[in-house]
């Protein structure tokens, strides 16, 4: 028993031990949580998954507003589109090193509370069109003024990557030399700081923002 009245179990997410912390219920946890349903005692909070497991499904957390905490391996290779959609009460979460695919809307309308490394495995293969790694991986997004920094070697970052997120700075490295439609396109409830190590890519305001009158972001080189 934790001090806030929950109870740790443990769950088995195909071959990955994951921890749940839920509320103190008799609700009945089935063993493979892809086809676990619960109610609003049930929702995972905090989750470690473990070493081995190499794919985060999609949809798998969708809109779950309880989670606070999600550790993820550095054997996750990809991260669904959808798979923490909606998720998050300011929680923390890691995007491994390892990661080289991140589906459509991964983390959009989310709520994350701590600084990010984006890898650049997790970029490498970025194409400026449709269906892209990272294609509206943010948008929505509250990143809770903490900072988002894209790895070195990235050349190009999707399309609506971080469209309409606040309350973040991102910084992108000199090798960037692509900025996709509507990357950090935001509307005037938007607030992002976009900071880049080199030269700015040409035409990079069009995609800052899509609304000059809106004093909510601003673009420099550092």
């Amino acid at each position: 028993m934790n001090n806030d009245n929950t109870t740790v179990r443990k769950l088995y997410y195909g071959d990955s031990l994951v921890n749940i912390a839920v509320a103190n219920d008799e609700t009945q946890i089935p063993s493979a949580i892809t086809s676990w349903s619960v109610d609003e005692w049930g929702k995972p909070v905090e989750i470690v998954v473990k070493n081995g497991q190499t794919t985060i499904p999609s949809n798998w957390q969708y809109n779950n507003v309880s989670l606070t905490s999600c550790t993820l391996p550095n054997t996750i290779t990809s991260i669904g589109s959808y798979a923490f959609c909606g998720a998050g009460n300011n929680m923390i979460i890691n995007i491994p090193a390892s990661v080289t695919k991140v589906n459509g809307n991964a983390f959009s309308n989310s709520s994350i509370n701590n600084d990010l490394t984006i890898p650049y495995n997790s970029l490498s293969a970025a194409t400026s069109g449709f269906n892209s790694t990272w294609y509206y991986g943010f948008a929505s997004s509250d990143l809770n003024n903490h900072t988002v920094t894209i790895e070195n070697n990235t050349t190009v970052i999707p399309k609506y990557m971080f469209y309409n997120s606040i309350n973040a700075t991102i910084i992108v490295p000199s090798s960037v030399t692509y900025l996709s439609s509507e990357c950090f396109a935001v509307n005037s409830n938007g607030s992002i700081t976009v900071r880049f190590l080199g030269n700015v890519p040409p035409d990079a305001a069009s995609y800052v923002y899509n609304n000059s009158n809106c004093p909510f972001y601003a673009y420099n080189k550092i």
